[in-house]
C-alpha cells in the first residue's frame, strides 16, 4: 500500500491549499501498517484498513502507484522521501527506481543484504531514524533498539560506499535534557550524519502530553546547526543541563538555523507544528522572524557586579519567556550568619518569577524563616544588581 501526506498528494492533485509555503519533498508512506507501538507515534494504532493514517499533524491518503508516478514525473518536488514500515524495504527499492528524483529511504531496521543493494545508487540517501537521543529515552517511549541504530548509522557513516549519504532523525521533547541531546547530535556531526531535528507534537499514547517547549527546542534548533559545521564546538550548560546561550554562542546564531532541518530538498510545512506556532520555517525567515525566534530560545546567562558598601558578584540565568529566574549564584566580599544561609538562598530563589518585588519578598523570607543576617550588603543591593537601579 502507498500513502501521500496531505500536502504531498495536495500537489500531486493540483488541488489549491491554504498553506503559505507548499512542500519541496513528496512524502510517501510505504507498508499496510507499523508494527511496533512507540508511545509517541499515532500510525501505531493504524489498521491495514484504513484508507489514511495519521503520524504527528499530517493525514497520510493512499494513492495508486501508477498514478504517483505519472503525475510525479512533471511536479516541481525536489526529492521524494519514502517512509517505510518495517517489512517493505523491498517495495520501497522498487518504487524508488521508478522515481526520477533525488531519493531519500527512511527505516527503523536494517538488514544488511538491502543496504548491500543500494551500494550503487547514489541517487538514494538512506535514514535511520533514531527518534529518542538516547537508549533510556528510547526506551521510556517504547523505541527500543537505540543502540542497534546507533551501531548501524555509524557503520554506514564510515563505509565509503555510503559516506556522506546517512542521515537520521531525532525528536526533541520526548524527556531528554539538552545537554543529552546535544552530546547525541555531536556524535553524528562527527560521523558527517545529516539530522532532521523534528518537535515532540502530543500524538499516540502521548496525545495528552505537552508540546516541547518552543524555547527548548530553538536552542536545539542552534546546537545543531552550530555542530553540523563544528562538531566540537563546546556548548554550556546549566545545572538542570539546559544550554546557555552565552556571547560566544549567540554571535554564531543565523536566521537558516531555525529552518527545516533534514535531507536537502525537504522543507516539511507544518509536520510538526501548526501554523500558528512555527518550529521549523520551510521558507527563509521574513523580517522579524529572526529576531522573534532568538528571543524565543529564552535562556540567557548574565554576571553583574554591584559595589555598595561591600563588592557584591551575581551569576544568574534568567528564562525571558517564562518570566523566571533559573538559577543564581552569589558571590563577594560581604559576610553572612549562618554561612550557609547564601547556599539556602540560592537554592530556593531558582524557579522563582523574575519579578524585582517578588525576588525581595522571597529572599527576606528566607532570612526570617532561617534567623539570618547579612553583612555589608542588603537584599536590596541584590535585587538592584539583577534588576537595575530603577526596577
Amino acid at each position: 500500500m502507498i500513502r501521500l501526506a496531505y500536502g504531498s498528494k495536495a500537489i500531486l492533485d493540483g488541488e489549491k491549499t491554504k498553506a503559505e509555503t507548499l512542500p519541496t519533498t513528496c512524502h510517501i508512506l510505504i507498508g499496510e501498517s507499523c508494527p511496533y507501538s512507540c508511545s509517541y507515534c499515532s500510525a501505531a494504532n493504524a489498521s491495514p484498513e484504513d484508507e489514511s493514517v495519521n503520524v504527528a499533524r499530517i493525514k497520510w491518503t493512499e494513492m495508486d502507484e501508477n498514478e504517483l508516478l505519472e503525475k510525479m514525473q512533471n511536479s516541481s518536488f525536489q526529492r521524494a522521501c519514502l517512509q517505510v514500515f518495517s517489512g517493505n524495504e523491498e517495495k520501497a527499492l522498487e518504487l524508488a527506481e521508478k522515481i526520477k528524483k533525488p531519493i531519500s529511504i527512511c527505516l527503523r531496521n536494517v538488514d544488511d543484504d538491502f543496504i548491500n543493494g543500494l551500494k550503487n545508487k547514489k541517487n538514494i540517501r538512506i535514514c535511520i531514524s533514531l527518534d529518542g537521543v538516547n537508549g533510556s529515552i528510547g526506551k521510556k517511549v517504547g523505541r527500543g533498539d537505540f543502540e542497534k541504530s546507533m551501531q548501524k548509522l555509524e557503520e554506514l557513516a564510515n563505509s565509503e560506499e555510503f559516506k556522506g549519504r546517512i542521515s537520521t532523525h531525532l525528536i526533541i521533547g520526548l524527556g531528554e535534557s539538552e545537554k543529552e541531546a546535544v552530546e547525541t547530535m555531536a556524535k553524528l556531526a562527527r560521523l558527517g550524519i545529516k539530522i532532521g531535528l523534528f518537535a515532540f507534537y502530543p500524538a499516540g499514547k502521548m496525545a495528552q502530553e505537552k508540546q516541547v517547549h518552543i524555547g527548548k527546542y530553538r536552542r536545539m534548533q542552534i546546537a545543531r546547526a552550530i555542530l553540523e559545521k563544528n562538531p566540537d564546538f563546546a556548548f554550556s550548560h546549566d545545572s538542570r543541563g539546559n544550554l546557555l546561550l552565552n556571547e560566544e554562542t549567540a554571535k554564531l546564531i543565523k536566521p537558516y538555523f531555525f529552518q527545516t532541518s533534514g535531507c536537502n530538498g525537504c522543507n516539511r510545512p507544518y509536520y510538526d507544528h501548526s501554523p500558528r506556532r512555527i518550529y521549523n520555517y520551510a521558507r527563509e525567515l521574513k523580517e522579524g522572524e529572526f529576531e522573534k525566534a532568538k528571543k524565543e530560545c529564552q535562556i540567557y546567562e548574565e554576571k553583574v557586579i554591584y559595589k555598595g558598601k561591600k563588592l557584591l558578584k551575581i551569576d544568574f540565568e534568567k528564562d525571558l519567556n517564562l518570566k523566571r529566574l533559573n538559577w543564581i549564584r552569589i558571590r563577594g566580599d560581604f559576610f553572612a550568619h549562618p554561612e550557609e544561609i547564601i547556599e539556602t538562598m540560592e537554592k530556593e530563589l531558582e524557579g522563582s518569577a523574575f519579578d524585582r518585588k517578588e525576588f525581595e519578598k522571597k529572599a527576606g523570607k528566607i532570612l526570617k524563616e532561617n534567623n539570618a543576617q547579612l553583612f555589608g550588603i542588603t537584599i536590596e543591593d541584590m535585587a538592584k544588581s539583577i534588576f537595575g537601579e530603577n526596577a
